[in-house]
């Protein structure tokens, strides 16, 4: 520990604790959004598959909602940004909330404060809630 700072070792165990607690959040969305992606790839080529066979009308817009469902999920994990400006024009997701957190505690070699905290019980809500759509998602896209 740095002599110059006033932090005990239980605040810099709750800095690490806070970070290690949204690193998990973040990592969890990313898997999530790359199981999505090739998910959508998937069925969107099962798509063109079945419509190229003549498969009834029905079975293709049976795909089509759950990849439209899938689309819409996704876009309430990431803003998609591609560039820093993107920010700009359209506000982030969940996963640009939880790095917006992070980058919070950062700016701070010292523990989290109440500010963190309270930032992180609405993420986490955020999180807990989308997860578990994902997670509803995924298991009627892969009976598809």
């Amino acid at each position: 520990a740095d002599p110059r700072l006033h932090w005990t070792l239980a605040q810099y165990q709750q800095k690490h604790d806070f970070v290690v607690s949204v690193l998990s959040m973040y990592g969890a969305v990313n898997l999530a959004l790359d199981d999505v992606d090739s998910t959508l790839t998937r069925l969107n080529a099962k798509i063109a598959d079945m419509t190229k066979a003549g498969a009834p009308a029905s079975q293709i817009a049976a795909v089509q909602s759950v990849v439209n469902a899938g689309q819409a999920l996704r876009g309430r994990m990431s803003a998609g940004y591609k560039n820093d400006e993107d920010s700009i024009n359209q506000p982030g997701q969940l996963r640009e909330k939880i790095q917006g957190l992070l980058f919070a505690n950062f700016g701070s070699l010292g523990p989290p404060i109440s500010t963190h905290y309270a930032l992180e019980a609405v993420v986490r809500a955020s999180y807990e809630q989308t997860m578990s759509d994902y997670k509803a998602w995924s298991a009627s896209a892969r009976r598809m």
